[in-house]
């Protein structure tokens, strides 16, 4: 609700009529236009995600947790990867897709991580070293903020 009320905001601020005037007036009105630039979007980005996408997310672990069943039960069947005994397109751009959840969730899918394991095995692991650096930034950030807080 919060964030239907800015959107309402924002908007009317919009429609609103603007003169423009020579002097002191148009600097002022520059510095706010550049201000607003750098200022408003990142914070009303994160109440529109915050408020309005994530209450409707509900679920998506339980959705991802389907189509994990798919991929194990229909694709990779009787096969060693998604289209056949061959690795394929497909097959990389599937790994990559589940390497950006950054959650363990093939852990407890064996038939899932032996696959994910052949697809990764030479160039695909080489082509992510920069996500993996990153990961492990975030995840040495992570730990010291909870010593911090011990």
């Amino acid at each position: 609700m919060a964030g239907r009320k800015a959107l309402e905001v924002y908007l009317d601020l919009l429609s609103q009529p603007c003169e423009f005037t020579a002097g002191w007036a148009t600097t002022l009105q520059n510095t706010l236009v550049r201000w607003h630039h750098t200022n408003t979007p990142p914070h009303a980005t994160k109440v529109f995600i915050m408020e309005v996408l994530l209450p409707r997310m509900t679920g998506a672990l339980a959705d991802l947790g389907d189509t994990l069943e798919k991929l194990e039960n229909m694709f990779l069947k009787r096969q060693p990867f998604l289209c056949g005994d061959d690795i394929s397109l497909a097959n990389l751009l599937a790994v990559c897709e589940l390497m950006q959840v950054a959650l363990d969730i093939l852990k407890d899918r064996p038939k899932l991580l032996s696959w994910k394991s052949r697809v990764q095995w030479g160039t695909l692991d080489k082509a992510h070293t920069v996500l993996y650096r990153l990961w492990d930034r975030s995840n040495a950030k992570q730990r010291s903020s909870e010593y911090s807080l011990i």
